[in-house]
């Protein structure tokens, strides 16, 4: 019996024992809910039983797969259910579904297990999304007036770099330029005066005279 045909015949069981079809549990498993609870079943056919490994391990999926179920089954061909030690699957709380060519029956009851729900996240109190949303605007105002305050110092170190490039270069000419008083070590008035250097050559000549 293949797959597809075997999920149709399961979904009809879950239908004549009230449930309704859902959409796949978060584990991938068919899902039905009669409204009080949701089961989801784990389809095991001959070619999954073949291999012991095969079998043990799509228990133990069934068993410990997250899901937002509280009832898991697992559903094998009535023939080999002989071969499953009941007490195991009532252990984990998986629920056994038996079929054949005819009908599809419950073996073993799934236990309920809350702890399969997953939990909806608690309600957000509108005074602190109010919150949020403010902080975030406020963020995206600081955010504008830093980017405005990076233009504006841009602006200023474009504006004051030729100014102080152009007072180095004054500096620097200003620095080449010698000064008159500085260089003669005399007042301005003395400097260049062809009589000063006239009476400078005398005092000389006198002094060679005297000596």
């Amino acid at each position: 019996m293949n797959k597809p045909k075997l999920q149709d015949r399961i979904r009809e069981y879950f239908l004549s024992q009230g449930y309704l079809e859902d959409p796949m549990d978060d584990g991938g498993l068919p899902s039905y809910s009669n409204g009080e609870h949701r089961a989801a079943v784990k389809i095991l056919s001959l070619e999954d039983l073949e291999d012991r490994n095969i079998l043990l391990q799509s228990l133990l999926e069934a068993a410990s797969k997250p899901g937002s179920h509280d009832k898991a089954y697992v559903a094998m061909p009535k023939l080999l259910a002989s071969a499953i030690d009941g007490r195991i699957l009532e252990d984990v709380g998986l629920g056994l579904l038996i079929y054949d060519e005819r009908s599809i029956e419950e073996a073993i009851p799934a236990r309920i297990n809350p702890r399969r729900i997953q939990a909806a996240p608690p309600p957000v109190d509108p005074s602190v999304t109010g919150e949020i949303q403010f902080l975030k605007a406020e963020i995206s105002v600081l955010r504008e007036t830093v980017e405005k305050l990076k233009r504006e110092i841009s602006l200023l170190r474009e504006g004051v770099k030729p100014r102080l490039e152009e007072k180095v270069r004054e500096a620097r000419i200003e620095a080449n330029v010698p000064s008159p008083s500085q260089s003669s070590g005399l007042p301005s008035f003395f400097q260049d005066n062809p009589w000063l250097s006239v009476l400078s050559q005398r005092g000389r000549e006198e002094e060679k005279i005297a000596s």
